[in-house]
């Protein structure tokens, strides 16, 4: 990655996840270093250009894949309102569509 980009995303985004809010400088301390993201992902038609890029935590980064921003933000918001944590989103997300799936059979 050149670093003037990686200055000048990071610095804009006052160097937080743009996604989540979270410190990515504490997360670098942990030897996480944040990923190059596409804001629209390229298999949606994002293009590489700097208008196009932020930096993103690694988990939202590997969770987003090629979600659409509106979409990913959707996805974590029992995240966002501390309902659970990133940890657990995964988990608690399958246990809701189990649920739901599992409510629609005749018993």
């Amino acid at each position: 990655m050149d670093k003037r980009l990686f200055i000048i995303l990071y610095e804009k985004q006052n160097g937080k996840c743009p996604y989540c809010g979270c410190s990515l400088l504490e997360e670098a301390k942990n030897g996480i270093a944040p990923h190059l993201d596409h804001i629209k992902p390229k298999s949606k038609g994002g293009k590489n250009e700097k208008e196009n890029y932020c930096l993103a935590c690694n988990w939202c980064n590997r969770v987003k894949k090629d979600k659409p921003v509106n979409e990913f933000i959707e996805y974590i918001q029992p995240y966002l309102h501390g309902f659970v944590s990133k940890k657990d989103l995964s988990a608690f997300k399958k246990y809701k569509e189990l649920d739901k799936k599992f409510k629609n059979i005749k018993r």
